[in-house]
């Protein structure tokens, strides 16, 4: 007797075939629409379940592939903080370390009694910036919760706006072409 799967054991076998199969080195086949369609057939699955399938998969895709856009952005945008941060921390610091090496010729941070008093600002200005920087990367790395759902919202909204914003130019150009064409006649 022939073993039989249910359609969840044919989808993990086949996905386990096909990463073994790249794994190992051989390029894994493309299907083209008619041999997907054939499967499906066989399979007993409708060919309208099908491209509901093929769609839903296909937006799932680019949303995974936008989620991956914003988390990148969101790592440039820390990286920027950090820097940011990190120059203004030195060009707050370094002028008090000159003063203290020009006045006696060493760099004295730590007396007996402590922290000695020119680097009491450069302190007083690093240790925000770097609870803030920490706070963003926190956020940064926060992949779930109202916050980022708000930030990922409002990422959407702006790249939908940059979308319209080119599009608008490229139709702007074209019509200002079509009107050097016209009056350059």
């Amino acid at each position: 007797m022939k073993p039989t799967y249910q359609p969840e054991e044919v989808q993990g076998i086949l996905q386990w075939a096909i990463a073994h199969q790249v794994r190992q080195g051989e390029p894994a086949d493309t299907l083209s629409q008619a041999q997907l369609q054939e499967i499906a057939q066989e399979l007993g699955i409708p060919p309208d379940d099908l491209a509901l399938a093929e769609q839903a998969w296909r937006q799932e895709q680019s949303l995974q592939f936008q989620r991956g856009e914003f988390h990148r952005w969101r790592w440039r945008l820390w990286q920027e903080h950090l820097v940011r941060s990190v120059l203004v921390t030195t060009l707050v610091t370094t002028p008090f370390f000159l003063w203290d090496w020009m006045r006696d010729g060493r760099v004295l941070v730590w007396t007996s009694q402590g922290l000695a008093w020119p680097y009491y600002l450069p302190v007083l200005v690093a240790t925000p910036l770097g609870l803030l920087v920490l706070w963003h990367l926190g956020q940064t790395l926060q992949r779930e919760g109202s916050a980022y759902e708000r930030d990922w919202q409002a990422w959407q909204r702006h790249q939908r706006f940059q979308q319209i914003q080119q599009k608008a130019v490229r139709k702007l150009s074209g019509v200002v072409t079509w009107l050097e064409r016209l009056l350059g006649d």
